[in-house]
């Protein structure tokens, strides 16, 4: 325990009016149960589906077993959750008032796995030949809508329920990743908050030495998507939004410029080669004036979708690890989350 007076300054409690969890530091954790069997229970009676061949629809949520907490530690919100999950459906195939009911099951929606991992069984209650073409219909249908459904409640309980768990420090800065009174609709999200977060902490000898010596950082990743769908979603104006979760600018062609997070990142396309590859000029908004990085992105068709090898070069020594987490945490990792692209990194 340090002397009075030569502690961290981030540890004081004395200094707020609440004396709660300064800056963040302290483990706080919320029950997130209540909340994600409301939200499922809203999101699963919504599947349904009307085609030429027939119609069916959730009748009931019949189980949702589980728990589900977020927790915050300096800053970093951690989710935990787990379910197993069983809806009644009911429909009639085209030409038919007969009707069929079965269920859709699925054991395994937790944090370690994303949509695409899913185990989901659609089971008839009848081994009638109608029961079973019925059955096939909700396969068909209903296991894509079902694994939509997932995305969009883990979004929600990212989005929504874990609004106020990061508190404002001392000094009245607001570290809530909701909220910020310089963005355009005083909302931001919780990378571009982090990324603001991360800057306050680094000692101001390292951010003033910061053009000492540039280092190169590489990361690779793997998708289950085809090699199309990862080059647009980080091209793409609308698909960069999501899984950045804020507002951005992205004029996708060769000297177009871009603006992201909160416009904590900015840089311009140098090179786009569809499909393929992308090289980007790359800067953090606190990077000393002058330094400025190289991204290069070069993407490859596999047999269970695709891989990426990306190379950054000219970033300071003292950013090397932030900005390489940087890259899984905070692109990689949510792509594979909104999007369902791969395995999920939380």
């Amino acid at each position: 325990m340090a002397r009075k007076g030569e502690g961290d300054a981030r540890w004081i409690v004395e200094e707020r009016p609440d004396s709660t969890n300064v800056n963040n530091w302290h483990w706080t954790e919320r029950n997130a149960t209540p909340f994600s069997k409301e939200r499922m229970n809203v999101l699963f009676k919504q599947l349904a589906h009307d085609n030429d061949e027939g119609s069916w629809k959730v009748k009931e949520v019949k189980t949702l077993d589980g728990d589900s907490t977020i927790s915050n530690r300096k800053g970093k919100l951690i989710y935990l959750y787990e379910w197993k999950i069983v809806l009644e459906y009911s429909g009639t195939l085209a030409g038919s008032t007969t009707e069929h009911t079965g269920t859709i099951e699925c054991s395994n929606l937790s944090d370690e796995n994303d949509a695409n991992e899913l185990d989901i069984l659609v089971r008839s209650k009848s081994d009638a030949k109608n029961s079973d073409a019925l059955k096939a219909i909700v396969r068909k249908t209903g296991v894509p809508m079902f694994r939509d459904k997932c995305v969009e409640y883990m979004k929600d309980l990212r989005t929504e329920f874990s609004k106020g768990m990061i508190l404002p420090t001392k000094d009245g800065i607001n570290m809530n990743a909701q909220t910020t009174a310089n963005s355009k609709n005083n909302k931001k999200s919780a990378i571009q908050t982090s990324f603001e977060i991360n800057d306050r902490l680094i000692p101001p000898h390292e951010k003033t030495n910061r053009n000492v010596k540039s280092v190169v950082v590489e990361v690779k990743e793997k998708f289950k998507v085809d090699v199309s769908e990862i080059y647009n979603t980080l091209i793409l104006q609308e698909r960069v939004s999501a899984f950045t979760r804020s507002p951005c600018e992205v004029d996708s062609r060769v000297g177009g410029s871009f603006s992201i997070m909160g416009g904590n990142i900015t840089g311009k396309f140098l090179k786009l080669v569809e499909n393929k590859k992308i090289v980007q000029e790359w800067k953090m908004k606190e990077w000393d004036e002058g330094i400025t990085s190289h991204v290069t992105i070069d993407l490859t068709p596999t047999d269970s979708g695709c891989s990426l090898s990306l190379k950054q070069t000219g970033v300071p020594d003292t950013d090397m690890s932030r900005t390489k987490e940087g890259w899984t945490r905070y692109y990689f990792g949510p792509i594979k989350q909104i999007f369902g692209f791969g395995s999920q990194m939380y």
